[in-house]
């Protein structure tokens, strides 16, 4: 049923509910959780098992298992069912089990993304691939995972369960290239900052990263308000790593300096002044 307990059509996601004579009466000695998970559904006139999990009926009359409730995540303002891509994904031959997994930052924001483990060798880049064609069938891009994280084995609890409190946080793990101007450094600094990351090499995608376009948005406002030029967001877009974000702002900044001579050259003349002014 979905979140009003009205039953689902065949194909739509909802909560699964069970009925019937062989429902249980309850929890032995937990009357509270008993009441909440045990309700009476009036417009059926049936006493019902809430299960916490997500299923859609299939039109062979199976049921689909779509991962758990409370596993439901808001993304800046989006509500994204994380059981659905991750049955998505579990579809894939070479992986093994996957986790959607929204990891929050310091800074208040947060990064959605896919762990998963894998069968054989396959390169990482292929799999990722894979990943992704997958996901853009099905899932709309501002829902999809941003960063993909291969795991040897998922941490686990002491009582064998997956423990997300401790899945690593996400990083680089491509070839470190050192910033080496000087606009490189401060984007570099930026970046790690903003992605709360150790250190990102200068060809590394800011998106791949974790970064989306509100993050993308602050990280020009500081450009520009740091340098004192005027970087439309799309040109972000367009150089959306270290290097060839540092090649744009320096050609910015150069041509800011060019416009002011030319009018302080400009002003020179209006008023007679011999100062030259060499461009």
């Amino acid at each position: 049923m979905n979140r009003f307990g009205v039953p689902q059509p065949v194909g739509l996601a909802g909560e699964l509910y069970v009925g019937g004579l062989s429902l249980a009466a309850g929890y032995v000695g937990l009357p509270e959780l008993s009441d909440e998970k045990f309700i009476h559904h009036k417009a059926l006139n049936e006493r019902l098992y809430k299960t916490g999990d997500r299923a859609r009926l299939l039109a062979s009359g199976h049921f689909e298992f779509l991962g758990r409730v409370d596993h439901q995540v808001s993304l800046r303002g989006i509500r994204i069912e994380t059981g659905e891509i991750e049955s998505l994904v579990n579809q894939i031959d070479e992986v093994k089990k996957c986790i959607a997994h929204v990891v929050p930052l310091d800074n208040g924001d947060s990064k959605f993304v896919l762990y998963y483990t894998q069968y054989g060798d396959v390169a990482k880049p292929v799999m990722e691939a894979s990943i992704k064609a997958v996901l853009a069938r099905d899932i709309p891009e501002s829902m999809r995972p941003s960063i993909f994280v291969r795991l040897d084995e998922f941490p686990q609890n002491p009582n064998g369960k997956l423990d997300r409190k401790k899945l690593p946080k996400p990083s680089s793990d491509s070839d470190y290239i050192a910033p080496a101007t000087d606009s490189e450094k401060y984007l570099h600094d930026l970046w790690c900052s903003m992605l709360e990351l150790e250190q990102v090499s200068v060809l590394d995608g800011f998106f791949e990263l974790g970064g989306h376009s509100l993050m993308a948005t602050k990280l020009i406002n500081q450009i520009n308000g740091h340098y004192g030029i005027s970087l439309p967001l799309r040109r972000f877009f367009e150089a959306a790593n270290i290097r060839d974000c540092a090649m744009v702002i320096d050609d910015e900044v150069e041509k800011y300096h060019v416009s002011q001579l030319v009018v302080k050259d400009e002003s020179a003349d209006i008023h007679g002044e011999s100062d030259e002014f060499v461009i």
